[in-house]
């Protein structure tokens, strides 16, 4: 009883310090009450992360992405970022080999075709061999492989022989190309800048009204243009001893590289092997038939006229007009033949004329014959002569 009088007379004497006293006490409880709340609400965020981890491992599962187990946790925005970029490229792999599939049916439709139909015929692919030195408009060339063969006529499939025909021996020839047609207008007009012909009225006709000079030119620009190594070597400044003729004036000094790619007149014995049919060794008379009107154009069918090219049926190496139409120029000085086999020959040494093979639209089905043998001086022109370009293979 005395100790609480004593408290409450310290009370009264000295209200300000209990006042002090009761207002700490109440700051300290405040200060808990809020701690108490801080420690709550991080209770209940740790537990909100606990929650929401396991969640995303769930996801991870189900997705089949195995996250590495000591890295940090991916948030869910990127688990779906990398399970649509799964989706995205199985898609584009699955569309990429669909068309891979399509490309390769489109190239070869022979993996359409069920086994035990169809052609079963292989390829020999040991024996496929690029063709070498193809001229660059390989449309207008048929390939004339080399082989053995007669040139001269032995009097077989009922046709007579004339004496300059004889006598028949056998040669040799190296593979060459040569030219499906006899050289149009419209090839010279495209090389040479004009037409000399004097049957005109449509550029498929063969060029004609051309000398053997003219056609060594031609020849050799169209090596030109073409990037390839011209065949002939022209000295006009001086005169061929080798040209007998007294009407030729020109006399051109012309030599031949047998070794070069580029455009030239046949042989004779070339000329008449492709007329031939070439390693066929057809026995026609006429270059692809014994019949003059299947083959070619002549003084009974043409019209008095040169005809287009191509009109009429080729031999079997695919060669058109080699009969008819016009003469051809061959590169040989017109000689006699002789008995002995040869390899590649190119004529006579010299001579007055040059030999012209195939006959024409003017002259009878005789001289359509695929051993006939004519001949003109090297600057002759006439309207019913021509020429065709062969090369080296």
């Amino acid at each position: 009883k005395d100790v609480d009088e004593l408290i409450e007379n310290y009370k009264a004497q000295n209200p300000g310090i209990i006042d002090e006293t009761a207002g700490q006490k109440r700051r300290e409880d405040a200060e808990l009450t809020e701690t108490r709340q801080i420690l709550t609400d991080m209770q209940k965020k740790i537990a909100s992360l606990e929650k929401e981890k396991q969640s995303q491992a769930d996801g991870d599962k189900s997705s089949g992405y195995n996250q590495p187990s000591d890295s940090k946790p991916y948030p869910p925005k990127i688990n779906e970022y990398y399970r649509r970029r799964r989706k995205r490229y199985i898609a584009g792999f699955t569309i990429t080999g669909i068309c891979f599939l399509i490309m390769i049916l489109f190239i070869y439709p022979g993996l359409l075709v069920s086994p035990g139909t169809g052609d079963t015929t292989t390829a020999d692919s040991d024996n496929i061999q690029p063709p070498v030195n193809q001229p660059e408009s390989n449309k207008d060339f048929v390939l004339v492989e080399g082989g053995n063969f007669v040139l001269g006529c032995m009097g077989t499939s009922g046709q007579d022989c004339f004496e300059t025909e004889k006598p028949a021996h056998n040669v040799t020839l190296n593979s060459f190309w040569i030219g499906k047609t006899e050289v149009t207008q419209k090839e010279w007009m495209n090389v040479m800048g004009s037409n000399p012909s004097e049957i005109q009225g449509d550029v498929n006709l063969p060029v004609e009204r051309v000398s053997w000079y003219d056609a060594i030119e031609y020849c050799n620009q169209l090596s030109l243009r073409e990037g390839l190594t011209p065949a002939y070597s022209i000295r006009k400044d001086i005169t061929d001893i080798n040209n007998k003729s007294i009407y030729d004036k020109l006399k051109w000094v012309v030599n031949f590289d047998q070794t070069a790619n580029g455009y030239r007149l046949p042989t004779e014995a070339e000329w008449e092997y492709a007329a031939k049919g070439g390693k066929f060794k057809d026995d026609f008379i006429y270059s692809g038939s014994n019949n003059p009107d299947e083959v070619a154009w002549y003084d009974v069918n043409s019209g008095s006229t040169t005809h287009p090219a191509a009109q009429k049926n080729p031999n079997r190496l695919g060669v058109y007009d080699m009969s008819g139409n016009v003469w051809e120029w061959c590169w040989d000085w017109y000689g006699k033949y002789n008995a002995a086999t040869e390899d590649n020959p190119g004529g006579a040494g010299s001579g007055n004329y040059k030999v012209i093979r195939g006959g024409n639209w003017g002259r009878s089905s005789s001289s359509l014959r695929v051993t006939n043998r004519g001949y003109r001086g090297p600057n002759g022109h006439n309207v019913n002569i021509g020429f065709r370009v062969v090369k080296n293979l």
